[in-house]
């Protein structure tokens, strides 16, 4: 189960990126990912298309160093979809 502190800690670092501060958050959302990226596979996520487009979207702009892009897809797409699928 995703926890909410994950969620909000992504949410609260989604502020950094636009800030243009991308170094003193970009391991620990890594990190972050890395840890939720197994319980989406696990709980094989009722929108798989949609969280497939979003992280590969999220490694698009982080390769191109878009950070306001990335915080978008975090914030937007990626938190929305985890909190709606935990509903489900």
């Amino acid at each position: 189960m995703t926890h909410n502190s994950d969620l909000e800690i992504l949410l609260n670092h989604t502020v950094y990126l636009r800030l243009g501060r991308p170094l003193e958050v970009i391991d620990d959302i890594i990190r972050l990912l890395t840890t939720i990226l197994p319980e989406i596979i696990q709980k094989k996520v009722h929108h798989s298309k949609s969280i497939e487009l979003i992280l590969s979207s999220i490694m698009t702009c982080q390769e191109n160093e878009d950070w306001l892009g990335l915080a978008d897809y975090i914030e937007y797409d990626l938190i929305d979809l985890l909190q709606s699928n935990e509903l489900d």
